[in-house]
C-alpha cells in the first residue's frame, strides 16, 4: 500500500458536533522547567460528556 499524498486528500474537512465534555480538575502540579519549557501536570477528577454522538463518564487519573 502506498502513502497517501496531498492530492490524495479532500480538499476540506467536514465537521460534526459530537459532545460537550465537562471535566473537574484538581491544582496543578509544578514539575519544572525542561529545554521545552515550563512543565505542570494537571490532575483529572472526573467529569462528563453529553452531547448527539457521545455521552458518558470521564473517570479520574
Amino acid at each position: 500500500m502506498k502513502p497517501a499524498s496531498r492530492h490524495d486528500l479532500p480538499s476540506s474537512l467536514e465537521m460534526e458536533y459530537l459532545t460537550c465534555l465537562e471535566i473537574n480538575v484538581d491544582h496543578p502540579i509544578e514539575v519544572g522547567n525542561t529545554h521545552a519549557g515550563r512543565r505542570r501536570v494537571v490532575p483529572i477528577l472526573g467529569g462528563t460528556a453529553q452531547g448527539p454522538a457521545l455521552n458518558g463518564t470521564v473517570l479520574p487519573a
